[in-house]
């Protein structure tokens, strides 16, 4: 090999190198993404006043003034509801801030400061096959992790006149 061959060589195995070193401090595991978020994952349980069975859900919370995210689903018709911490606190005042039905989307809060966020992403952003982490309770299983990718973006949703 010439020098102007060797030297091509060393430049692109470092750029490689580099490149793998600078996606790696950039892409967290999940184990880190797990670490840093599972604090705000809750699960929520509710009676639902109809069925008298009791019901499981997860949510996450958004605001360190006790403000969760969760699904409409999961608190719709339910009374009482009970949100637990993974650090066994359990509150039971609950208020529903918002609800969307057609979304499945509920805020609710509780009356509790200083508690830990997940951080929210942008889902303009994000494309279809982008790799995503889950965490939450199926069934009252706590702080359950899987991992996926994108699939599909819901389309802002068109009401429906019938």
């Amino acid at each position: 090999m010439n020098y102007r061959t060797r030297l091509f060589v060393i430049i692109l195995a470092f750029l490689f190198i580099f490149k793998s070193l600078y996606l790696q401090t950039r892409v967290k595991t999940i184990s880190q993404i797990v670490e840093e978020n599972e604090k705000a994952v809750v699960l929520i349980a509710t009676a639902k006043e109809t069925e008298g069975a009791l019901s499981l859900g997860s949510g996450f919370i958004v605001n360190p003034n006790g403000v969760i995210i969760t699904n409409y689903h999961v608190i719709q018709g339910a009374y009482p509801a009970l949100i637990k911490l993974i650090n066994g606190d359990i509150y039971d005042n609950i208020a529903i801030v918002d609800t969307d039905e057609r979304k499945d989307i509920a805020i609710i809060k509780i009356k509790r400061w200083n508690l830990p966020t997940v951080k929210l992403g942008n889902s303009d952003v994000i494309n279809v096959g982008e790799k995503i982490v889950v965490i939450g309770n199926p069934q009252g299983l706590e702080n359950t992790v899987t991992d996926g990718l994108i699939s599909a973006k819901r389309a802002k949703i068109i009401p429906i006149l019938y």
